[in-house]
């Protein structure tokens, strides 16, 4: 298997963002941040993780669920989060892909902003106040 460098840059920040962060999936513009993509708003392309994808380096939120979950749940919200599977994972820790100083700025800085977008609740998630004021989400 063959990697290009941007692939393995990706995986490299899938991973950083899933170990530092401590959310396992997350969106291509999240993951576009932290690889420092150029182009249309720094958004990893859809070929990009199909490939990914292709290799069983990846997969959406939708897909790690188990059937009778994904059958139950009729919204594609899980659909646009990505991450690695247990192969990813393994290959991503042997890179010798080194993350460059506003690479580790953006994945302690990263937000998923989908998560408060759709966020149906009355009250903030814990440890996410400071995207709340008293007229609700910011």
């Amino acid at each position: 298997m063959k990697l290009t460098i941007h692939q393995k840059r990706v995986l490299a920040a899938m991973l950083a963002l899933a170990r530092q962060r401590g959310e396992r999936f997350w969106s291509r513009d999240s993951i576009g941040q932290v690889v420092g993509s150029s182009g249309y708003h720094a958004i990893i392309q859809r070929k990009t993780m199909a490939a990914l994808k292709a290799l069983g380096l990846v997969q959406t939120e939708r897909s790690a669920w188990p059937a009778s979950v994904a059958a139950a749940v009729r919204c594609p919200c899980a659909c646009c989060f990505w991450g690695l599977t247990a192969a990813g994972t393994a290959l991503a820790e042997t890179l010798p892909v080194r993350m460059s100083e506003a690479s580790l700025v953006a994945v302690a800085n990263c937000r998923d902003y989908w998560d408060y977008m759709l966020h149906d609740e009355d009250e903030p998630p814990a440890g996410r106040e400071e995207f709340y004021d008293r007229k609700g989400w910011r």
